[in-house]
């Protein structure tokens, strides 16, 4: 199986990070962060995503 790099440069050095952000409505006015998410990030150029 072929394995996969970052489709910006191509690299293989990536990284994962759990960020938390605000909904909308009530959840935005009050700032509470209830949605999760893990962000896949490529350490060589910076790309991301979720």
């Amino acid at each position: 199986m072929r394995e996969k790099g970052c489709i910006k440069c191509g690299s293989k050095d990536a990284r994962t990070k759990e960020v938390a952000m605000t909904g909308t409505g009530l959840s935005k006015m009050f700032d509470i962060q209830h949605n999760q998410f893990v962000v896949v990030y490529c350490t060589n150029c910076g790309y991301s995503e979720f």
